[in-house]
């Protein structure tokens, strides 16, 4: 027969736990160490960008402020310039020019191969060829 419920809790009840082992206790809470003396584990490159932030935090609160430009004043004022007005010539002027003659077009009939083929190796301009 399985318990149940009821006869689990009354079982809970009468039931006495162990004193607390008083070597536990010391090693618990005698240990109080100082927050300062405590160690934190942090990888080494992390530990090094951490501190130069510090050190560029620090230098730059050390820095004295800009100095603020002077304020700018934008003042526009009105000139009257004199203009001259010259006249304006409008007059269409014809040139004659010759009509240009068409091109000849070159088909591939009118290409013929080379009969004798004389090859001309050019180095440099300083070298005997």
């Amino acid at each position: 027969m399985e318990p149940n419920d009821n006869d689990l809790r009354d079982l809970l009840k009468e039931w006495d736990a162990p004193p607390f082992p008083s070597s536990i206790e010391k090693r618990l809470f005698s240990s109080r160490r100082s927050w300062w003396r405590s160690s934190l584990p942090l990888p080494i490159p992390l530990a090094c960008c951490l501190a130069l932030l510090l050190a560029f935090l620090t230098w730059r609160s050390v820095q004295p402020a800009p100095q603020q430009p002077a304020q700018v004043l934008i003042r526009t004022e009105r000139v009257e310039v004199p203009i001259i007005r010259e006249r304006v010539v409008t007059k269409i002027v014809y040139k004659r020019r010759p009509i240009p003659s068409p091109k000849p077009q070159l088909t591939f009939n009118e290409l013929k191969p080379v009969g004798e083929l004389r090859i001309k190796i050019v180095r440099h301009q300083n070298a005997q060829n």
